[in-house]
This record gives C-alpha cells, sequence and structure tokens, in this order.
C-alpha cells in the first residue's frame, strides 16, 4: 500500500471533452513534467489524450488515456506538484 493525498481533489477523468478547473491542473502538470505544450486550456481534447497516454506508456502504465488514481499518483510527483515521502536516519531532515 502506498498512502497519498489527492492534493488537488482532482477525479477521475476518462472522457474526451471534459472541461473545468480539474481538467485545467491535469494539463498544467502534464506541462510541468514535459508531456504537453502550449496554452493552459480546461478541456480534456486529443493533445491532452495523447499526452497522458505518452506519460502512462513511460510509467509502465496501460496507455488508456484515462486519468485514474495510479496515473495521478505519478503525474503528481513527475509534475512536481507533491514530494515522496522519504525515511530519513534519526536527527536528520
Amino acid at each position: 500500500y502506498l498512502p497519498w493525498k489527492n492534493v488537488m481533489n482532482i477525479p477521475t477523468v476518462n472522457r474526451r471533452g471534459a472541461r473545468g478547473e480539474a481538467i485545467g491542473n491535469v494539463r498544467r502538470l502534464l506541462m510541468r513534467a514535459g508531456y504537453l505544450d502550449g496554452p493552459l486550456k480546461d478541456v480534456y481534447d486529443e493533445d491532452a489524450i495523447a499526452a497522458v497516454k505518452q506519460f502512462q506508456a513511460s510509467q509502465g502504465i496501460d496507455p488508456d488515456g484515462m486519468v485514474g488514481s495510479r496515473t495521478l499518483l505519478l503525474l503528481y510527483r513527475a509534475g512536481g506538484a507533491v514530494s515522496s515521502p522519504r525515511l530519513a536516519k534519526k536527527g536528520e531532515s
């Protein structure tokens, strides 16, 4: 098990043409991770779907173009939205 928090509250994205702030956040993460270029939009269009598929393939996930919890967890990390928890020796921070 890997605990994590969906800090941007992005729901599952599985429909072409979906719109909203959450889609804008997905696109922003894809841009930060280097998988999407162009102006920031709030629509899940062909460019975003292709970027998600490319990202998924690079992460060893079935490239289905849907942004589910596994894709989102990895996208948060790749897009610099959150840092991964790490273990440290006593006295280190």
